[in-house]
């Protein structure tokens, strides 16, 4: 009685993100509105810099309404993700962790909530 649902969820939730449209679903990742975004000149296989999250953002569409999704295992990277504001060294990191009564963290202020669908490093 658990397990069986647990698992439709977790079918239906992946079509929607990674289905091919085929006999399935067409999910976010198949579409033809994916923007991609290219890693940084020198930049570290299976990472993220704060670079790659500023570009995202600033392609977004309707960003002011937009969730992150991220699969887990960059929680330690988004963690270290930092801007430098000015020339006084002070900083604004871009992923907040959930705290408090905040079930998930945010990324630029939106909602940043991980999802096992979600790609991993690399």
């Amino acid at each position: 009685m658990q397990i069986v649902p647990q698992e439709m969820t977790f079918k239906v939730e992946d079509e929607l993100i990674r289905g091919t449209g085929v006999g399935e679903c067409q999910g976010i990742l198949a579409c033809d509105a994916l923007v991609t975004i290219a890693k940084e000149a020198g930049q570290a296989a299976d990472t993220i810099v704060s670079e790659n999250i500023l570009k995202m953002w600033k392609a977004g569409w309707g960003r002011f309404n937009a969730v992150w999704f991220y699969n887990q295992e960059l929680e330690d990277q988004l963690e270290m993700l930092k801007v430098d504001i000015g020339t006084g060294g002070e900083l604004m990191r871009l992923f907040v962790p959930p705290s408090g009564d905040r079930n998930y963290g945010t990324i630029k202020g939106r909602p940043a909530i991980p999802i096992e669908q979600a790609s991993g490093p690399g």
